[in-house]
């Protein structure tokens, strides 16, 4: 990105909260990370380091217990290594036969096949370590929830995946760009967000009823919270992006694809995320017209993944923001300063 580019400023109305064992659950899931076989090499666990997944999770799940909160330290930690490893940093991830080969194992954890062992493919999730580590978050999640919501979090799980193949597959293998339209849809699922959304509930201990899960209007605001979360990354990871491909799917390029200048595309970028802000909050203020307090709490947790992710994409070293950077993007003078790497670690 040019250094003459300014970043907007993207509103965030939702009050900013954390979870004070931050610290405890980043250890927890660097040490479960490190020791699942998992093949990451020095950079990656620096980026890993830089990326503060207890933070993370501590911004975004910020009502649940310790030892939930590390569990879903581990679950944010698990979808960055996935991604890094077989979708933006991987060659590999345009070749179909190749993302054939890690989908396989994922999906068979996901959605078991219903076949004898003996005609199980070779890819088995036995033999690959991120499977496996899938597989053990998944008995946790199932230890403290009811076999719906486990099959909520397995289904939007599954579209994510879908979903990102397609953007790092067919339209980049084609090196063809998607129109606004086309991404708008794929982008929902592809980040992956939803099914952190999911797990609000689970890890908090209770559950919203299903004809209010699957209502039309609380899908509504799971998708517009979707949007506000990865449009805001699309902006936040576009100076890491313009660095290392010139080929790179978020919402700046598929705009500036379509005719728009490199600033107007950051800035149509912020546009669109902070009128889905607005909208957000309308629909929010008709469903807590008739929610129950399950819902009105799950609510509260979509208020806190939203705020949650504003605040650490701009204070993890994941982005690679400047402090000048974070101050447009918050649209005031910087008040809290970039969290420093780790010390012996340098920053990504």
């Amino acid at each position: 990105m040019s250094r003459d580019l300014v970043m907007p400023t993207l509103n965030c109305p939702f009050p900013r909260r954390e979870h004070p064992d931050a610290a405890d659950a980043e250890k927890a899931a660097l040490t479960w990370l490190t020791t699942r076989g998992i093949p990451l090499g020095t950079s990656q666990l620096d980026v890993h380091l830089a990326s503060l997944f207890g933070t993370f999770a501590a911004m975004t799940y910020p009502d649940v217990t310790p030892d939930r909160l590390a569990l879903a330290a581990k679950w944010l930690g698990w979808l960055f290594v996935f991604d890094d490893l077989h979708l933006d940093e991987n060659p590999e991830a345009v070749n179909a036969t190749a993302m054939a080969n890690i989908l396989i194992p994922t999906l068979a954890v996901l959605t078991p096949p219903h076949i004898p062992a003996t005609q199980a493919p070779e890819q088995a999730p036995e033999h690959d370590p991120l499977s496996r580590a899938l597989q053990e978050l998944l008995d946790d999640f199932a230890r403290c929830c009811t076999p719906t919501q486990l099959r909520r979090l397995t289904d939007d799980l599954t579209l994510a995946l879908f979903s990102a193949h397609l953007e790092a597959g067919a339209w980049t293998a084609a090196r063809r760009v998607p129109d606004l339209a086309e991404y708008r849809i794929t982008r929902q699922h592809s980040g992956a967000v939803l099914p952190c959304l999911t797990l609000i509930d689970i890890l908090s201990g209770y559950e919203v009823p299903a004809h209010e899960f699957h209502h039309p209007q609380v899908q509504a605001l799971r998708g517009s919270a979707s949007n506000v979360i990865t449009w805001s990354n699309d902006l936040f990871s576009s100076v890491k992006e313009a660095r290392r491909s010139e080929f790179g799917i978020n919402l700046p390029t598929v705009l500036r694809h379509h005719g728009y200048s490199a600033q107007e595309a950051l800035d149509h970028t912020a546009r669109l995320h902070n009128e889905e802000v607005d909208t957000y909050l309308e629909l929010e203020a008709q469903t807590l017209s008739w929610a129950s307090p399950e819902l009105r709490r799950y609510l509260d947790g979509l208020r806190a993944w939203m705020q949650g992710n504003h605040y650490w994409s701009l204070e993890s070293g994941r982005y690679d923001l400047t402090a000048a950077q974070v101050a447009a993007i918050l649209g005031r003078p910087q008040t809290t300063p970039v969290r420093p790497p780790q010390q012996g670690r340098r920053r990504i």
